[in-house]
């Protein structure tokens, strides 16, 4: 499928820094808008009358409700993460090799805590 190009308003050269957006695949049935991928992030083609309601929709929204929606969001996000093989998930092990790397100082040895409970042999 072609790539197209992102082009700003009013512009006369046609490319934003040759940066392209690519489908993200067949259209899902249950969702209105286009996902394309742009720059690493996935964005929708929404029309701007959608987009204005929306941003209207969220100046008159309680702080409840925009709790609420960005908690579904996430959620959402997460679930097509999932869905997708938790692309770019690393393991603890990688993780913490990464972050205490060779010479660095490791955390200190746990102490017991202490309490009515002993040591019993």
């Amino acid at each position: 499928m072609p790539q197209r190009v992102i082009r700003p308003a009013g512009s006369m050269s046609g490319t934003v820094d040759g940066m392209t957006a690519q489908p993200a695949g067949r259209p899902d049935p249950v969702e209105p808008f286009e996902v394309i991928h742009l720059g690493g992030e996935a964005a929708a083609i929404v029309p701007l009358a959608e987009l204005r309601r929306l941003r209207a929709v969220e100046r008159h929204a309680s702080s409840e409700a925009l709790e609420e929606a960005e908690i579904e969001a996430t959620l959402a996000a997460h679930d097509e993460w999932l869905a997708a093989g938790c692309p770019g998930a690393r393991s603890h092990e990688d993780v913490m090799a990464e972050l205490l790397l060779p010479g660095q100082v490791s955390p200190p040895p746990r102490r017991p805590i202490p309490g009515p409970i002993r040591d019993r042999r």
